[in-house]
């Protein structure tokens, strides 16, 4: 049998084949760099889809807690949050701070009747809250509440807050993982965010929240701000209704080191639009109530309103069927608010202070301290304005079936309506002393020569609640004679009304 035999490969021959399985190694090594890369980004990916995702969850259940305030504590107004969690327990602290003063900690999920949220990195959320809605203690809070947050980029523009009316009312924190050897540990009992131990770093924001381009997220402060000025003192801030400066931006790398990574989102006045119709529509019910519950206990007849001087002294003026609410303390004890002596001096069968009605409490009584006070009142009483048809004014006849009504609200009859100026829109100056009507209503609730108001508006430009007043049973007359000269105009047959 004849041998095969083994001759040497040409070197050619071993070339190529080296080269090829280097091209293989290198293949393979740049596809498993390739799919690395896609996993990579796919858990990139992941981790902001997760993290978007908790932060617009927490946002949500911000909003609804201020649309739901009364509901779950009684007939309190609407708007307010909660204050931060400071031990991770997921419960709202009862109170943060002073009035006025803003706050920050972890987002309370228990208290928003949520999981408990974390972000991307697993991380639970943080959160600041304005001091002027903070729910204690509670600023006097108006839909005219400006929030106290303004928001800058990397860059240092201003994002958010350029004006007092658009700050944030409130801000939801994802902090990522730990960066710049942020301390998380905890020595004392563990909650399910952080622990028990206020000292420890897990209870920190600056453990968790970082600083860029001279905005400190962990305090709201910036660096370099003018005294008085949005950042230039640390959370909580002290003088109160200081506002404070954050900052959003993508993360930042430097040498490969991530140096801030936080991710945040606004609850803003915009968000805030249904919230605030839900303040005003709020308000005006209480009103309506405590007028309807003094033309009940006084023959049909509703006090004089304050006149629309500037700045208003809310004492009852005789002649004023237009204007904003009467309730200056008089003489009286503590319990009768005698703010309409010039209603009962014009007409002593009158009473010369509110009724208490018991769905609202003790009406207009602002300085009072409890449950049944109207504490809020101070807040909202520039905004609240009340048109009472002359008929049914101090000197005028309640006698429904010899009078011709003057007022009307969207064409029907009336004896009084009351009107809640919603948030300024766009040209509006309520800056204090201001006193024009028309920055506050808008439209035909502007002005009163005809007692012809309206409640459905006129789209963009209009956001005033109006509900009307009645006490008497069964509607007005289609004629009848003068009866009575009030409020500027005569009470007279249509085509006969005149100034007295």
């Amino acid at each position: 049998m004849l041998k095969r035999s083994l001759l040497p490969m040409p070197r050619s021959f071993q070339g190529g084949a080296a080269l090829l399985i280097f091209l293989t190694i290198v293949v393979l090594g740049g596809a498993y760099l390739l799919v690395s890369a896609l996993k990579s980004s796919r858990l990139e990916t992941g981790r902001e889809r997760k993290t978007a995702q908790v932060l617009a969850e927490a946002k949500d259940a911000l909003l609804a807690y201020a649309r739901l305030y009364p509901e779950q504590y009684g007939d309190m107004p609407v708007g307010f949050l909660p204050c931060p969690d400071l031990d991770g327990d997921g419960s709202a602290e009862a109170v943060c701070g002073s009035k006025g003063q803003s706050a920050i900690g972890r987002l309370p999920w228990r208290t928003l009747k949520l999981p408990p949220l974390r972000d991307g990195d697993g991380e639970c959320l943080w959160y600041a809250v304005s001091g002027t809605y903070k729910y204690n203690p509670k600023y006097d809070l108006s839909s005219d509440s400006d929030g106290l947050f303004v928001v800058r980029d990397a860059n240092g523009n201003t994002v958010l807050g350029g004006s007092s009316a658009s700050q944030a009312i409130a801000i939801v924190f994802a902090p990522g993982r730990p960066i710049n050897n942020q301390d998380r540990s905890a020595s004392g009992a563990r909650t399910e965010c952080g622990s028990g131990n206020a000292a420890d770093g897990v209870n920190q924001p600056a453990s968790y929240l970082d600083a860029l381009a001279g905005v400190n997220n962990a305090v709201g402060t910036l660096t370099g701000a003018p005294a008085g000025s949005p950042g230039s003192v640390p959370l909580p801030t002290i003088p109160p209704l200081l506002a404070s400066v954050f900052t959003q931006a993508a993360a930042v790398v430097v040498n490969g080191e991530t140096k801030f990574n936080d991710v945040l989102v606004a609850v803003t006045a915009d968000d805030y639009t249904d919230v605030f119709h839900r303040m005003d529509e709020w308000v005006a019910q209480r009103v309506v109530g405590c007028y309807q519950s003094y033309g009940g206990a006084n023959s049909g007849l509703f006090p004089w309103a304050s006149t629309l001087a500037s700045p208003p002294d809310y004492y009852d003026d005789s002649a004023q069927c237009y204007g904003r609410i009467a309730n200056a303390v008089g003489s009286g004890s503590v319990d009768a608010l005698q703010g309409l002596s010039n209603s009962n001096g014009d007409n002593s069968a009158l009473n010369p202070r509110w009724e208490n009605f018991p769905a609202a409490g003790r009406c207009f009584y602002e300085a009072g301290a409890t449950a049944n006070d109207w504490w809020w009142w101070s807040g909202w009483k520039d905004q609240v304005f009340v048109a009472v048809d002359p008929n049914f004014a101090p000197k005028g006849s309640a006698d429904n079936n010899s009078i011709i009504s003057q007022l009307q609200l969207d064409g029907v009859p009336q004896q009084g309506v009351v009107m809640v100026a919603g948030r300024r829109l766009p040209g509006q100056d309520r800056s204090p002393g201001m006193g024009a009507v028309s920055d506050y209503l808008e439209g035909d609730n502007a002005t009163w020569a005809d007692y012809s108001f309206t409640a459905v508006g006129g789209g963009g430009g209009y956001n005033d609640v109006v509900l009307p007043f009645n006490t008497s049973a069964g509607g007005m007359a289609a004629g009848a004679s003068c009866v009575s000269c009030t409020c500027g105009m005569c009470n007279c047959s249509p085509g006969m009304s005149g100034e007295h």
